[in-house]
């Protein structure tokens, strides 16, 4: 989803998992995308945002990407 923050007014892509996840799954998936977040930045890599979890669903919050090669 292309979204715009009320607070910053910047655009942002949020991506959602589809598949709900139980508490230990959600544990193990969360420290994944930490462990992604950490990655230095690099011109070949989205930039990471944050992410969270709502209604046993994961949200992450990563830069807009408006066109690739």
């Amino acid at each position: 989803y292309e979204c715009s923050h009320r607070m910053d007014g910047m655009t942002y892509a949020i991506k959602v998992l589809k598949e709900e996840l139980s508490a230990p799954r959600m544990s193990r998936v969360m420290s994944e995308v930490f462990a992604l977040a950490a990655l230095p930045a690099h011109e070949n890599l989205v930039r990471y945002y944050g992410c969270w979890a709502e209604s046993n669903r994961l949200y992450i919050q990563t830069e807009l990407c408006e066109a690739g090669n």
